[in-house]
């Protein structure tokens, strides 16, 4: 949903939370030890604020 709200691919939506552009939170994962290790899996819960803040930062559609 947050990827049809930026009108951007979900893959553009994990890249803007993984350089930390979006702020996110994960609900019940288990981190992991290393970088690229352990278990992730949880839900992933983005805030509808940083959102709108984000569309009214890239002028209505994120790049």
């Amino acid at each position: 949903m947050a990827a049809t709200l930026l009108g951007v691919h979900v893959a553009t939506v994990y890249r803007y939370m993984e350089r930390g552009v979006l702020s996110h939170r994960r609900l019940g994962a288990e981190p992991p030890t290393e970088r690229g290790t352990g278990k992730r899996g949880g839900a992933i819960r983005i805030p509808l604020a940083a959102i709108e803040e984000m569309r009214r930062v890239r002028g209505g559609v994120a790049r």
